[in-house]
């Protein structure tokens, strides 16, 4: 059996992130980490972003290996603006979150209200 199978073992959600947690089948493990929420900071010098989920801020770094994604195309770190609604996914390595790669996301639409009056 050459290849690695994937067995999900932790998988939780917590405000707007989330953690899961895979084992491969020769006994090797990974964390994945996942964020949706909108960006506070853009910190362009000290190449690092402050996310804000669920009224919680919390800071990242971002490197030349960080993939950037903006109206479907790749972009880079100074495309990114504060209120500009996202995802990312996140590595956590000794209380150090860097990002792997981000998306900005459209923001939410609101559903037009009918009032039109019912009789």
């Amino acid at each position: 059996m050459g290849t690695a199978r994937l067995v999900l073992i932790l998988a939780f959600a917590i405000g707007g992130t989330s953690v899961a947690r895979a084992e491969t089948s020769d006994g090797g493990s990974f964390v994945s980490n996942q964020l949706v929420g909108q960006i506070k900071t853009v910190e362009p010098r000290k190449q690092s972003i402050t996310v804000s989920v669920n009224g919680h801020d919390q800071s990242y770094a971002m490197g030349n290996s960080t993939t950037v994604f903006v109206e479907g195309r790749l972009g880079a770190l100074q495309d990114l603006k504060a209120g500009q609604d996202v995802r990312a996914a996140f590595d956590n390595h000794n209380g150090q979150r860097s990002i792997r790669w981000i998306e900005v996301t459209p923001p939410a639409t609101k559903a037009p209200q009918n009032t039109a009056a019912t009789h």
